[in-house]
């Protein structure tokens, strides 16, 4: 009987061990985290810490702040959403921008601003879960892409005649390849910046750079997610949404990425339906590309001149 009670109470602290790492790295890899977003993704290394980087998204977040209006709509499951908004008047095309992971709506200012000053309205939405929008699990792309279709109601409530064009880096680039499979009368066009292939893919790459973590450990913290969040990691796979799409769409990744590996770019080119384009940035890590990419932003806009898309 001794033996059955310790057999029971070691299995009782493993369990206990196994949950409590899971829901550890569940927060950390999903939960929302004010402190960390502070910092973001986009100040992993020298790129955007240069005066040039930390100039530009200064203008940016100074541009959101005194130049746009401050918009919200509830999402379909009923949170706050928030959004800054800026209309030219100089015509029908809308960007939306998506930044990434923990990042901030002011981590795409070279593209938001070079589109405004080129007579493009923008959009530039904090991705639930982060900055003033509500929420307390981000789902990498599945709920933030309906968000986004929400968005583009939002715009067309606005402007019936509104043309919109859907541009993201990292996890928000994730959610513009699954957007892209979802069909929407008024987007015209989209643009993905460093997005990963699947979520399995890229917490299994995580989980061993980062962690040193078997990939079995993925799936065990998948099944905690899918109990405790109701996310299965298997229903976000961009390179399977992109196949759907029928719009056009660039791709691009750095070819020195190690945080969502460069091989990812060339899974989901070639599974891309619609017209598509692959650009792969030398030297760039990730999220660098606007940055290390001197032409960058008239690579952007030529690519969507070329497919009718202008001011």
């Amino acid at each position: 009987m001794k033996i059955v009670i310790v057999v029971f109470i070691v299995f009782l602290i493993i369990f206990s061990a196994v949950l409590a790492s899971c829901e550890y790295f569940l927060r950390f890899a999903l939960g929302r985290n004010n402190s960390f977003e502070e910092k973001n993704e986009m100040d992993q290394d020298g790129v955007f810490s240069s005066s040039k980087a930390k100039d530009v998204m200064k203008e940016g977040k100074r541009f959101l702040d005194s130049e746009c209006e401050s918009v919200s709509i509830k999402s379909f499951d009923n949170l706050r959403l928030t959004a800054y908004l800026k209309e030219s008047g100089k015509s029908d095309y809308y960007l939306i921008t998506l930044h990434g992971f923990h990042g901030s709506a002011d981590n795409n200012a070279p593209v938001f601003l070079e589109a405004y000053e080129r007579g493009f309205n923008i959009l530039v939405p904090h991705m639930r879960a982060h900055g003033g929008s509500e929420g307390k699990w981000i789902t990498m792309g599945r709920d933030e892409a309906e968000d986004v279709l929400s968005w583009i109601e939002y715009i067309k409530e606005r402007n019936e005649k509104a043309k919109i064009i859907v541009y993201g880096v990292s996890m928000g680039s994730a959610t513009t390849l699954i957007l892209s499979g979802k069909e929407s009368e008024s987007t015209v066009a989209f643009i993905a910046d460093c997005g990963y292939s699947s979520l399995y893919e890229e917490y299994f790459h995580e989980a061993k750079e980062m962690f040193g973590l078997p990939s079995f450990f993925v799936r065990i913290i998948n099944l905690w997610s899918r109990i405790r969040i109701g996310l299965d990691f298997s229903a976000v796979n961009p390179s399977e949404s992109v196949k759907s799409n029928t719009k056009p769409l660039l791709i691009i990744h750095g070819d020195e990425d190690d945080f969502v590996p460069t091989w990812m770019c060339y899974k989901i080119y070639e599974n891309a339906g619609g017209d598509k384009e692959l650009l792969v940035v030398p030297k760039a890590g990730h999220g660098e590309s606007m940055f290390v990419m001197e032409d960058y932003n008239d690579y952007i806009f030529s690519w969507l001149e070329k497919h009718g898309i202008e001011i």
